[in-house]
């Protein structure tokens, strides 16, 4: 996961435990929950909102 949003395991970990995720990697975590078939967006992140069911991807 810190791979796919650009960071480190340290950071992940923070995030885990309630910190803040900052804008840059709101839209880290934006894109790359997409490339795993779950489309989210910043109410997701920031607003509470539900997170939809995940979609099937297919692997070229």
């Amino acid at each position: 996961m810190a791979e796919g949003l650009g960071c480190t395991q340290g950071n992940i970990g923070n995030y885990e435990k309630g910190q803040t995720l900052p804008p840059d990697a709101a839209r880290n975590l934006i894109a790359f929950s997409a490339t795993l078939g779950l489309v989210i967006s910043y109410d997701h992140i920031y607003g509470g909102a539900l997170l939809p069911k995940r979609k099937e991807v297919a692997h070229g």
